[in-house]
């Protein structure tokens, strides 16, 4: 099972960055892992 969650914030007039939250549950289809949250940051420019 995968979750994500993001938004998107304008920084700039073309420039948008979108903080990123993902919830991974069986990593790899392996149970012996424990579920882990892994951060991100997107970065959208448009030119």
């Amino acid at each position: 099972m995968l979750a994500e969650t993001y938004h998107r914030f304008p920084a700039k007039e073309h420039l948008f960055i979108s903080p990123d939250d993902q919830f991974i549950v069986n990593p790899g289809y392996n149970r012996a892992r424990s579920p882990i949250q892994v951060w991100g940051v997107r970065v959208h420019a448009e030119l």
